[in-house]
């Protein structure tokens, strides 16, 4: 599953974790939060990815900006978009530069 953005999901640790066990999303918790400065347990680690209409999504994917615009306009992913990369794109492009790799890589930049 491709997020909108343009991340594989499979390559994302909590949408991993979702599929995994209580000690997997535990560690995935201690990690994120040491390393992005969240506040996470377990129970937050929980996504069935962003462009799923499953009823889990992470609190970050679930009020992304690039999530609910690709929603309005009906896309697969932001690359199908003629105003790519708009500042939307580019605000998530600044919180991990897989993001913007992976959005060049479907856009074929």
């Amino acid at each position: 599953m491709i997020a909108y953005c343009g991340l594989d999901c499979e390559k994302c640790d909590i949408f991993r974790a979702t599929r995994s066990d209580e000690a997997e999303r535990e560690r995935v918790a201690t990690d994120w939060s040491r390393r992005f400065g969240f506040k996470l347990a377990a129970p937050d680690i929980a996504c069935d990815g962003c462009s799923s209409d499953g009823a889990r999504q992470f609190s970050f994917c679930a009020a992304c900006k690039v999530r609910t615009c690709c929603r309005e306009k009906e896309l697969a992913h932001c690359a199908k978009c003629g105003d790519a990369p708009c500042g939307k794109l580019t605000e998530v492009f600044s919180l991990s530069g897989n993001i913007k790799k992976a959005f060049e890589a479907l856009a074929g930049k």
